[in-house]
């Protein structure tokens, strides 16, 4: 970025633990020339994760570039009492899981560990809410206030350990929504959390349905972001193999829950909502024309909407998790610079590893590059320079 070196810009990540983050795309890793080791080790931690994933990547064009020559493969065979491949691929991608899970646990739970991956990535604050598997919309009535409690409090102390580089979204119990509103207040009004996080159905209940009327009120009522965020999609069947789960399920459903948002009229009835999808909106943000082309088109897809469904797609905001160049400068000049947040989805296998260095690689001028980075996070959320 032009000048960056002499004039101080700011940055919002977004990644899991949650979280968004302020960052300074041009300041050095704090404490390198300090021989902090434990800061070298969090750097070497991001190489080694991007490595593999590139190293996976050409791995498998060399084997397509391979398999083009005139050797006819052979078939496998597996013969009795040995494991054929398509176990072994099994045991492998547990393998994954399990290595995967052993890293998460640290990330997830260690702010000093989450500090040093910060500065290697030279974001400077983090907006940090639950991983999503915490919301436990699947808890009973009758515990699902005190799970939320819990899970809050638990962020509460994670953000306390160093209150200048975290700030924080919560959840709430959607499956009871009396309790889901008295946790709100509770999250807002006294532990000075941003807003909250909800996943995209509430066991296989649609965010738009009429008993969540109240929370989306809440919300503007608070002035609290509301973060949408997957965990897969609710009809599995045809995503069972290769991640596709995760690859296709998880924004597939933020753009189903997108869509529901839209059409149902939660948006017209709430125009002050403050609606955040990760993943850069899912495929909704990516393909949003279908939607005003169905709705011009049918009486039945209108919905009784008196302006286009791309209006109020344009009020939300997504993050930069698109993985290339050119989805990002869509995303910028399709919704603006002021709409979109820079995003990370540390610590998992999906995560954008350098957000900074992903930013500062596109085409988009210094004014938009500064507005992603951190001027847009720091409006949404409210959060002090």
């Amino acid at each position: 970025m032009a000048g960056a070196r002499h004039q101080r810009q700011q940055a919002v990540a977004v990644e899991d633990q949650r979280n968004p983050a302020i960052a300074d795309p041009d300041h050095e890793a704090r404490d390198h020339n300090g021989g902090d080791a434990r800061a070298d080790e969090a750097e070497q931690r991001l190489l080694e994760r991007r490595a593999r994933a590139d190293g996976e990547r050409h791995g498998r064009e060399q084997d397509d570039r391979t398999g083009e020559g005139d050797q006819e493969a052979q078939p496998e065979v597996a013969l009795p009492g040995e494991v054929g491949a398509e176990a072994v691929g099994e045991i492998a991608d547990q393998d994954e899981d399990r290595r995967q899970d052993q890293d998460r646990r640290v990330a997830l739970s260690d702010p000093g560990d989450r500090l040093r991956v910060l500065d290697a990535q030279r974001i400077d604050m983090q907006v940090v809410a639950p991983a999503p598997n915490q919301s436990y919309y699947e808890a009973p009535k009758e515990h699902a206030a005190k799970v939320s409690r819990l899970v809050n409090e638990g962020v509460a102390a994670f953000v306390a350990h160093e209150p200048k580089r975290f700030a924080a979204l919560g959840t709430i119990p959607l499956q009871d929504p009396p309790a889901a509103l008295a946790e709100f207040e509770h999250v807002i009004k006294n532990l000075g959390f941003k807003g909250v996080q909800l996943l995209t159905n509430v066991n296989g209940a649609e965010l738009s349905s009429p008993e969540f009327e109240p929370v989306w009120a809440a919300a503007v009522e608070l002035d609290a972001v509301v973060m949408l965020h997957p965990m897969g999609f609710t009809e599995p069947r045809r995503l069972a193999e290769f991640y596709f789960t995760n690859t296709i399920g998880n924004p597939l459903d933020t753009s189903l829950a997108i869509h529901h948002l839209i059409f149902s009229g939660v948006l017209e009835r709430h125009p002050t909502l403050k609606i955040y999808a990760v993943h850069g909106g899912g495929y909704a943000a990516a393909y949003s024309g279908r939607m005003d082309h169905a709705w011009g088109a049918r009486r039945d897809a209108n919905a009784g909407l008196p302006k286009p469904p791309t209006f109020y797609l344009r009020k939300m905001y997504f993050d930069t998790i698109v993985f290339t160049s050119h989805q990002l400068e869509y995303l910028v000049r399709t919704f603006g610079a002021d709409h979109i947040v820079l995003g990370t989805d540390w610590p998992y296998d999906m995560a954008e590893y350098y957000p900074i260095d992903h930013l500062v690689g596109t085409s988009l001028s210094d004014e938009e590059k500064a507005a992603v980075a951190g001027g847009t996070a720091i409006k949404l959320f409210g959060l002090s320079r």
